[in-house]
């Protein structure tokens, strides 16, 4: 029997390209939609590995010292992790 290779989809967003449509739950056992902040001037995605990438807990740690400034600047940061969303609602306590 013969099996085909089904072609491999590229999934990218290009600057300033609309957000599909997505709901993912947080670490605050809510979900969130990108579509709730479009009336932002920005939105800042981050895609990270989780807690066990230090270089990833590196750059979110940097983040969250400007992100007063973002948010003044009417900006929101979202990270979005393949990680366990136990581990994330686990650090915030």
């Amino acid at each position: 029997m013969k099996v085909e290779k089904k072609a491999a989809v590229e999934l990218k967003l290009e600057f300033q390209e609309l957000v599909p449509f997505l709901n993912l739950p947080s670490n605050r056992c809510l979900y969130i939609n990108f579509w709730d902040f479009k009336q932002r001037k920005s939105l800042i995605l981050i895609f990270h590995h989780g807690k066990s990438c230090p270089y990833c807990i590196v750059k979110l740690k940097e983040l969250a010292k400007i992100y007063r400034d973002i948010q003044d600047l009417d900006g929101e940061v979202l990270a979005v992790s393949s990680g366990n969303i136990a581990d994330f609602t686990e650090s915030r306590r």
